[in-house]
């Protein structure tokens, strides 16, 4: 998973088990989160994971907006932008 801030281009890292809710947030949270507070919102590469259940809960407690990106290319790791409020 690599978080991005657009603005600052601040990047943070790590290898997901899986590209699962559970695993998404939890990094989401160690990564993000935990240094910089909640973002105002989200663009991912449309990781399976952000529509679980769990995920929608998570982002709803947060009130981050969620934003999803289509990429035709080849496939690439798990990439999360992120905009800061101001």
């Amino acid at each position: 998973m690599l978080l991005i801030d657009e603005a600052l281009t601040w990047k943070a890292g790590d290898h997901l088990p899986s590209k699962t809710a559970p695993d998404i947030t939890t990094a989401l949270m160690v990564l993000w989160i935990r240094i910089w507070g909640p973002m105002k919102s989200l663009l991912n590469d449309q990781a399976g994971g952000l529509v679980w259940q769990i995920a929608t809960a998570f982002f709803d407690l947060l009130c981050l907006m969620r934003l999803s990106a289509s990429y035709t290319h080849l496939p690439l790791p798990t990439i999360l932008r992120v905009e800061m409020s101001a």
